[in-house]
């Protein structure tokens, strides 16, 4: 029977599940949550004692990364090292990894080769749907093997 790993992940959160053969029921496994990607630059940065952006005027130079993008590449980090561990935990026969595109392009730069050549990776925001609707969305086995032929 084959299994495969399902990834829904987003800058905000991320969860996994997986799908036993061709029964179109998800499991859920874990969860991780992100609460800083739901924030704003403002709203990452307006806590901070002095000011970034009035130091960068004044030695003439600009931030290269933003807050909201270092908060994000730090997820893409954490979601990638739980993906990479769930491959090995079990003999998944297949990998999808479904993520808002923006999202997508961190997290893949964190992937590594080997977990990208056992993951098909599609660019689409399913975070706010349920379990059922990711189920739905999601191919069973059968349904992608008769597309790729």
């Amino acid at each position: 029977m084959s299994n495969t790993l399902i990834l829904i992940a987003s800058r905000a959160g991320a969860r996994f599940f997986s799908r036993a053969g061709m029964v179109k029921t998800l499991t859920p496994l874990t969860e991780l949550d992100n609460p800083q990607g739901r924030l704003q630059e403002h709203e990452l940065t307006s806590s901070r004692h002095g000011s970034n952006q009035e130091s960068a005027v004044k030695h003439g130079y600009s931030p290269h990364q933003t807050a909201v993008d270092r908060t994000t590449e730090n997820f893409a980090r954490e979601v990638s090292k739980k993906l990479a561990s769930k491959l090995n935990e079990a003999p998944y026969s297949h990998c999808y990894v479904v993520a808002e595109p923006h999202f997508l392009g961190k997290l893949r730069a964190e992937l590594s080769k080997d977990v990208l050549s056992r993951c098909e990776t599609i660019g689409k925001d399913f975070a706010p749907l349920s379990q059922l609707e990711i189920a739905d969305r999601i191919p069973l086995e059968r349904e992608r093997l008769e597309s790729a032929r």
